[in-house]
């Protein structure tokens, strides 16, 4: 590789770690391979796992036991760290990836429990320009809520009619509908 084309590289690399404006930090981490949600009373489940041959991510929904769908979940990469909240009326179910990769787009995404994608959030549709000042980066996250696990900083209303969160610096409570 000549000097010129590894310096044009370096450039290139420098400018998509600043990106968003924050401090990119270095990273240890090993992607997920599966997530689970149950609703409340048990009677609907939505499993998530990493087919590591196909490389893409698949999923399993059942009602009281029994399989209802299974399908492709095509808009999480490879690297994902995924939650999944199922609605109490178990017709919904939301995946939802806090961290992993530094993409902005397909962070809420809304599906039904057959596995029909109904509605996909980005980060900028989710967080006020404010709140993006506060976001945080690695090499290979982007840390855009309050907290980078899912415990304590997602939830779904008590109505189940709302997905919501905490945003990155201000702690905002966001609401997506469901319906």
């Amino acid at each position: 590789m000549r000097l010129s084309s590894l310096l044009l590289v370096l450039a290139v690399t420098i400018a998509s770690l600043a990106s968003v404006g924050a401090t990119t930090l270095p990273d240890r981490c090993r992607p997920s391979t599966n997530a689970t949600g149950t609703a409340e009373d048990g009677k609907f489940y939505v499993e998530l796992k990493f087919d590591e041959t196909k490389r893409k991510w698949l999923f399993e929904s059942a009602v009281d036991g029994k399989q209802v769908a299974t399908g492709e979940i095509g808009e999480l990469q490879w690297h994902a760290h995924p939650s999944v909240l199922v609605s109490p009326q178990g017709d919904r179910f939301v995946v939802f990836d806090p961290s992993a990769t530094r993409r902005h787009n397909d962070r809420v995404i809304i599906y039904s429990m057959q596995g029909e994608k109904l509605k996909s959030l980005g980060v900028d549709d989710l967080l006020t320009k404010e709140e993006m000042k506060s976001v945080r980066q690695s090499v290979s996250h982007l840390w855009w809520t309050e907290s980078h696990n899912t415990k304590g900083n997602a939830w779904l209303s008590d109505d189940g009619k709302f997905f919501e969160l905490l945003a990155a610096g201000t702690k905002r409570t966001v609401k997506v509908a469901l319906y």
